[in-house]
């Protein structure tokens, strides 16, 4: 009986202990200050018209004066430098023949009449001929006008003395008339060939007296600039055939002075670009050229939707080659 009695005292005395454990952390926690958890502290309230700078940040500020700026609506967009096409051409051919001869090359600079380079073509041949026949026409028609006239005169003297009749003497005055038509018809035949020479064909007046005095064909026929600039394409070589109805060109030209900006504008930003405003371009990573617009031209792209604008800045020729 004593035996049972230790035992359940020996079962009870460790959950007595755990007991006054338990009771005696609950009152350390309540009446030591060092137990209690740590509450941070409440951070003071920020005021928005005050900056806190820290001392790493103060190299980085500096005092001015606080004033009205007006900020400038930035945009930005890629383009690329083109040749003024206010300014640029391109040369034809305006006959079929063979290239005898080039006389320029990409990026020389030209005048306005400077050759190009000259053909040897059969129109040019033809219209040389037509000319030398319609001198041919009028050296005849004028022989024959003068044979008439000197006939009907003949005639006219002749009727007084009643040595001819009345009939011959009237068909002496009527061949003079049919001579004088012919030599009319024979000169405008003549002016015309000249014309067709000098304005369809491009010989200079030099050129056609030169052929109406030697009668000697030239087969060769130059083709000259249209205007003043530079050689920025050629597809023509020596010994080529031509031909007048075909569309591609065989020189380029372009004045150099004045180049174009084409930009792509996204479309929002179209209503934004007006003539005048102020321009900044970088050409190169370490070149930057500021202008202004001086003409605008709005082409609407449908794949992408892209503003296409013109711009006019001058640049160096130097930086357009």
């Amino acid at each position: 009986m004593n035996d049972l009695k230790r035992t359940k005292t020996e079962r009870k005395r460790p959950f007595a202990v755990l007991c006054m454990a338990s009771i005696l952390s609950i009152l350390l926690a309540g009446c030591w200050p060092d137990a209690s958890a740590v509450t941070p502290p409440t951070p003071p309230p920020k005021d928005p018209n005050v900056v806190r700078v820290t001392t790493d940040n103060l190299h980085q500020i500096g005092i001015v004066n606080v004033e009205l700026v007006a900020f400038p609506n930035l945009k930005q967009a890629i383009g690329q430098i083109a040749f003024n096409e206010d300014a640029s051409t391109v040369v034809q051919t305006p006959f079929s023949g063979r290239v005898t001869r080039v006389l320029v090359k990409i990026g020389d600079d030209i005048k306005l009449g400077d050759p190009l380079f000259e053909i040897d073509s059969p129109e040019v041949v033809q219209a040389q001929t037509d000319l030398i026949a319609a001198l041919h026409g009028v050296d005849k028609a004028k022989s024959a006008l003068i044979a008439a006239q000197r006939q009907a005169e003949r005639a006219s003297r002749l009727i007084k003395d009643k040595a001819v009749s009345q009939r011959e003497a009237d068909q002496a005055l009527n061949d003079q008339a049919a001579a004088e038509s012919d030599f009319k018809t024979a000169e405008g035949t003549l002016t015309f060939a000249r014309n067709r020479l000098r304005v369809i064909i491009g010989r200079d007046q030099a050129e056609v007296d030169r052929l109406e005095n030697t009668r000697v064909v030239n087969p060769l026929i130059t083709i000259n600039s249209p205007i003043n600039g530079t050689i920025i394409g050629r597809k023509v070589g020596p010994g080529q055939y031509v031909r007048a109805d075909v569309a591609d060109p065989l020189y380029s030209i372009a004045d150099l002075t004045t180049m174009w900006l084409k930009a792509n504008v996204p479309e929002i930003d179209a209503p934004l670009i007006r003539v005048g405003q102020e321009i900044e371009v970088r050409v190169l990573p370490c070149l930057n050229v500021s202008s202004r617009h001086t003409s605008l031209r709005l082409v609407l792209r449908p794949m992408p939707r892209r503003v296409v604008s013109w711009s006019a800045p001058k640049f160096q020729t130097r930086i357009a080659h």
